[in-house]
């Protein structure tokens, strides 16, 4: 389940962050959308699944394991952002 969330995290914040760079051509603004599109699908699948767990709620989310994808938030979007430098890259080589 961890699995499925994270690569869904990464695969919309990256497609997101990639339409942002072509819309308005700045990377560092696609960079800051990677993140918080990564905090805000992270952050609520986290909560939900807090929310829905019975046992998270009685011994705490540290005890449950669901810290795991609050820590992959920075992870995710390194790699988000380097995939958008790449893509930077690749879209300055076809005009030259």
């Amino acid at each position: 389940m961890y699995f499925t969330i994270i690569l869904s995290s990464l695969f919309i914040s990256t497609l997101l962050s990639v339409w942002i760079f072509n819309k308005t051509n700045q990377k560092l603004l696609s960079i800051i959308a990677t993140f918080l599109i990564n905090t805000l699908i992270i952050g609520t699948s986290t909560w939900a699944i807090n929310f829905v767990d019975v046992e998270a709620k009685i011994f705490g989310i540290s005890n449950s394991g669901y810290y795991y994808l609050i820590f992959t938030i920075p992870i995710i979007s390194w790699i988000s952002a380097i995939l958008i430098l790449v893509w930077a890259k690749k879209g300055t080589e076809q005009q030259v």
